[in-house]
């Protein structure tokens, strides 16, 4: 039976149809407008489908460069973590020699489990173990070398820097994607009307409708344009 909410329904508005795909699929037609618009006949089509498909891509293009700078944040907390375990590595025989060798109170208010404890730390034991560095190394600061004390100090300041700025990152990135719903659904609304626009201009004709768009561009594992045929021209 013919379901006829779907001929006016929003069939680009579909989970499975990723903004890229979309913009893919919406550059491919616009093309094949482009392509075989001697007679101007999709002036029409092509002016309301290329300055939306455009804001699409300036967007997508914007997503890419934010989840790439989270990307870089995301290392810069990775080099924190290198680097910490570096540190407390190599500031394991000064401090012992401080504080008067291993087994004594205050060394193991640093190491009470060993350097292994740091040099396999991940980010879940990070902000423990910081807290611990840091009142024990505010107990001994003067029996500690300043260089010392001041490379320990530093070390829980520049972890939540590190982390608030990953934090940031993956807010705005949140943001930016759920700010692509008007660029998109512009494409989609472009893309609705060139559809039932060419429907209009070849009624009836499945095979020169379906020579303007490569629908299998929409899909996860779709077949390439090439396997579309090329749109000719309507007759004079």
């Amino acid at each position: 039976m013919m379901q006829p909410t779907k001929l006016f329904d929003n069939f680009f508005d579909a989970e499975t149809i990723t903004s890229t795909r979309l913009a893919n699929f919406a550059n491919d037609c616009l093309n094949r407008l482009t392509a075989n618009n001697a007679g101007k006949t999709f002036d029409t089509l092509i002016g309301k489908l290329t300055p939306a498909l455009t804001a699409l891509h300036e967007e997508l293009g914007e997503v890419d460069t934010t989840l790439n700078q989270r990307k870089g944040k995301t290392l810069t907390v990775d080099t924190f973590i290198e680097e910490f375990k570096n540190t407390m590595r190599n500031l394991y025989s000064g401090i012992a020699y401080k504080l008067g060798g291993e087994k004594t109170p205050g060394f193991l208010e640093f190491y009470p489990n060993g350097k292994s404890e740091y040099t396999n730390a991940n980010k879940t034991e990070l902000p423990t173990l910081l807290a611990r560095i840091t009142a024990a190394t505010n107990s001994h600061k003067a029996v500690l070398d300043k260089d010392i004390t001041d490379q320990l100090i530093s070390l829980e300041s520049n972890w939540n820097s590190s982390r608030n700025s990953q934090q940031q990152a993956k807010a705005n990135v949140s943001d930016n994607l759920t700010d692509r719903t008007a660029a998109r659904q512009s494409v989609e609304n472009a893309l609705l009307v060139v559809v039932h626009t060419i429907a209009a201009n070849y009624p009836g004709n499945v095979q020169q409708c379906l020579a303007f768009f490569d629908f299998t561009m929409l899909e996860a594992k779709g077949k390439s344009s090439t396997t579309q045929p090329t749109p000719t021209p309507p007759n004079p």
